[in-house]
């Protein structure tokens, strides 16, 4: 029975309600124990343990009631996950949880709308099915890398004071000129004034009663951008945005529209996208095999 994954710590009360519980042996980080007797393990080093319920050999008389009781009893200890290890064999990990055991994401009841990209329940998260995301592109927002910033190398901004002192402060901490050509910035340079800082993003509500972003570092003009195309509400500013922007393949599902969960049910080892890509002659070879 699993009881700890890839843990740090010394984990003494464990062992010490497994002795409690009437349980002789433990297996930690592959090694069986006695816990009868005293050890210690590193607090500083991660450890996976597990109780062992029992030991059998298959074949003999009662065995299968035997089994049945014992891994009812290891489902119970722990927590709807069981472990057989066979002896020079493999390992098989089995859970009574209708989730992967191994990153517990979980897959709702299989039906129609899981495979169709109109249906929220089916369709790709990330572009909402569309197989494709508007992305701003770096070449549409500088496209004329002789000039500077200062002469209006990046086409989309609205260069307020405020925010030109942004890119003033940029320039200082990072020792360049707003007046030197974006073409003779270093890929640092060119990379920050794109996609910022990082900084952290502290959101508030205005005197309005929006809610809206404050970053501690510099932004970057494309995640500047994003921000505004995704929150604003007008529509002469996301048209303006919109012209700076390009299609490209979703990254999530690769242009195939519909979520993760859906392209990994599969018959015959293929998923419903590498079937409907087939020629209709190749798609009747295939189900008549």
């Amino acid at each position: 029975a699993p009881l700890v994954k890839d843990r740090k710590g010394e984990y003494q009360q464990v062992f010490s309600d497994l002795r409690k519980a009437g349980y002789a042996r433990v297996r930690v980080d592959g090694h069986i124990y006695d816990l009868s007797q005293d050890f210690q393990l590193d607090k500083f080093k991660k450890h996976s343990i597990e109780a062992v319920v029992d030991r059998l050999v298959i074949g003999q008389s009662g065995s299968q009631s035997r089994i049945a009781d014992s891994v009812e009893t290891a489902l119970k200890l722990g927590a709807g996950v069981v472990l057989v290890s066979i002896v020079e064999g493999e390992e098989l990990l089995f859970s009574e949880h209708f989730a992967c055991i191994h990153c517990s994401i979980s897959l709702g009841e299989i039906a129609p709308r899981t495979f169709s990209f109109n249906s929220p329940h089916g369709a790709c998260p990330n572009c909402s099915g569309l197989g494709v995301k508007m992305e701003l592109d770096p070449d549409l927002v500088i496209p004329n890398r002789e000039l500077s910033i200062a002469q209006g190398a990046i086409h989309p901004v609205w260069y307020s004071s405020w925010y030109y002192e942004q890119f003033e402060s940029l320039a200082r901490r990072h020792r360049f000129s707003l007046h030197t050509p974006v073409k003779n910035l270093t890929e640092q340079q060119y990379k920050l004034i794109l996609y910022g800082e990082g900084g952290e993003a502290f959101r508030y509500r205005n005197r309005f009663g929006r809610v809206r972003e404050y970053y501690n570092g510099f932004e970057g003009v494309i995640p500047r951008l994003e921000r505004l195309f995704r929150d604003t509400e007008s529509e002469h500013s996301r048209a303006h945005i919109e012209r700076y922007m390009v299609s490209q393949p979703c990254p999530v599902c690769q242009g195939k529209r519909l979520k993760p969960e859906a392209l990994a049910v599969t018959i015959g080892g293929r998923n419903i996208d590498e079937v409907s890509s087939m020629s209709v002659t190749r798609a009747l070879e295939w189900v008549k095999t």
